[in-house]
């Protein structure tokens, strides 16, 4: 299931029903009530599949799955036009496979795939499609094979964002957090995390800048829990949805503001539709990697979020307890430097050899170090328009004793603003 751009609707297509098993081949739409759709020439049945939108050539784009038989495994890519499927010829294509993961980069203008199960075995591969041909990345860093993670694109962090999983060959459930920048793959180990799972529902709330992820199975019991990811860390939301909670349709709903599921397994086959509007609290992630200084990297530990119309606070620790002062930057963006240089920035340029730096400075100051911290303060306006705008920060700490000899930077802080 995916957000149509043209019609303002989700779509959903395929899947499987019970008693006796039956893949279906069936087009819906749904923007708060559901509608059977007609494409012409119809679909080919097909489940274990996912589906995500091409914002740039405004379509829908699905790979393979099970397909076009119950047992069948295809490795073919279809797209939506908004009235029809059309098949995508491909030059290559990823081998056949079904319970991957799939997430569209709309900073890069690339469909990413990663694993699944194929034939024989359970695949730890990344692909990426262009809207011409899929290519094959092979990177020096890469999470363990796995099927039925969770995977979505945010784009406030320009990261793809994997979590969980299964690895039926080894029978290992996957809980780990990765995140893809598009050169390699970067392991993430949060603050606090989900337990293992897989076959859980996950989506990027673009309204709320954040993604959610539902339910799952951990191995002994189907959860009913929440959860959002905002970089670094993982935050879990009071709020239960279906109990039939894995194996879910989802997608998000932009033009309604909502997170929607439909179906999933449990006890039995489900066909409820649930949604989620989630709060517009402030929050706060990391993201990047910081560069170290003598002691280490530094990393915000601050509670506190981000609210309009109040002064916002980052505590910093793990600096070198020899410094007075650090500086800091402020920016809008973690893609483009002061809206045109690229990021990240090699800030060897400036005596840092081996540091990048993360963010737009768009406001710049210092801030006083004592006994290994710091806290960076700025003032939120006090204007709605803010509301789940998201703002960064990074420290450059000087530091003679660092590996570089001059100094090190943090990682980056991303601070969604609430209300």
């Amino acid at each position: 299931m995916a957000f149509d751009g043209t019609a303002n609707r989700l779509i959903l297509y395929g899947g499987v029903s019970p008693t006796p098993a039956q893949i279906l081949s069936d087009t819906w739409a749904f923007n708060g009530t559901w509608t059977k759709l007609n494409p012409p020439g119809g679909a080919l049945p097909r489940w274990g599949h996912r589906l995500v939108r091409n914002t740039a050539q405004n379509r829908l784009i699905t790979f393979g799955g099970r397909s076009p038989t119950i047992s069948g495994l295809a490795n073919d890519t279809y797209a939506w036009t908004g009235t029809a499927w059309t098949m995508v010829p491909t030059p290559t294509a990823p081998s056949a496979r079904f319970r991957y993961g799939l997430a569209y980069d709309s900073r890069r203008n690339r469909v990413v795939l990663f694993g699944g199960r194929g034939l024989s075995a359970v695949l730890g591969d990344t692909w990426e499609f262009d809207g011409v041909a899929w290519t094959e990345v092979v990177t020096p860093t890469t999470p363990p094979p796995r099927e039925d993670m969770v995977m979505a694109y945010d784009p406030s962090l320009a990261r793809t964002v994997l979590f969980g999983g299964y690895d039926a060959d080894t029978d290992v459930l996957r809980g780990d957090t990765w995140e893809w920048s598009g050169v390699n793959w970067q392991q993430i180990v949060p603050t606090t995390s989900p337990t293992a799972r897989y076959r859980a529902a996950g989506v990027f709330d673009s309204t709320r800048q954040r993604l959610v992820m539902y339910g799952g199975f951990d191995g002994t019991n189907i959860t009913q829990e929440t959860w959002e990811y905002l970089g670094g860390t993982w935050n879990q939301v009071a709020a239960g949805g279906s109990t039939l909670a894995t194996e879910m349709y989802a997608g998000y709903d932009s033009q309604r503001r909502k997170t929607v599921t439909f179906g999933g397994v449990g006890a039995a086959f489900s066909n409820e539709t649930w949604e989620f509007t989630g709060a517009t609290t402030g929050a706060l992630g990391t993201f990047g990697a910081g560069c170290p200084t003598s002691v280490g990297i530094a990393t915000p530990t601050t509670t506190a979020v981000a609210t309009i119309g109040q002064l916002y606070t980052i505590d910093w620790v793990n600096l070198p307890v020899t410094i007075t002062s650090v500086f800091v930057a402020y920016g809008v963006s973690n893609v483009l430097a002061l809206g045109v240089i690229p990021l990240p920035i090699d800030l060897a340029v400036i005596g840092y050899p081996g540091c990048n730096l993360l963010i737009s400075p768009d406001a710049t100051g210092s801030a006083p170090a004592v006994g290994g911290t710091a806290a960076t303060s700025l003032a939120i306006p006090n204007d709605n328009s803010l509301l789940n705008v998201a703002l960064y920060t990074q420290l450059l700490i000087p530091d003679p004793f660092a590996p570089n000899a001059a100094g090190g930077t943090s990682v980056g802080a991303r601070s969604l603003i609430g209300n």
